[in-house]
C-alpha cells in the first residue's frame, strides 16, 4: 500500500508540473495511472492531489476519469459523525 502512495503523489506532482508546462496529454495520463492506483486499492492524500485534480478539471482535462477518482475516493473515505 505504501509504493502504491508514494506513487500516486509522485504522479500528481509530475502532473502539476505537466500542467504547468502545458503538456496537457502527459497529464491527461498521470490522471488515469492515479485512478488505476485507486482501483488497485492505492490512497490519495488530500494536498498535491486534489490541486492535480482542480486543475485538470478546470482545464477540461478528462472529466469522466476524474468523476471515476472522485467516486472511488468518496467510497472508501471515512465518513465523519456528526452529533
Amino acid at each position: 500500500m505504501e509504493v502504491q502512495q508514494n506513487r500516486s503523489e509522485t504522479g500528481c506532482e509530475l502532473g502539476l508540473a505537466l500542467l504547468g508546462l502545458d503538456h496537457t496529454d502527459e497529464a491527461g495520463a498521470n490522471l488515469s495511472e492515479i485512478e488505476v492506483i485507486l482501483w488497485q486499492g492505492g490512497q490519495i492524500v488530500v494536498g498535491d492531489e486534489t490541486l492535480f485534480l482542480r486543475w485538470t478539471n478546470m482545464r477540461g482535462l478528462e472529466r469522466p476519469t476524474i468523476k471515476s477518482i472522485a467516486s472511488i475516493s468518496r467510497a472508501v473515505l471515512p465518513r465523519r459523525v456528526v452529533r
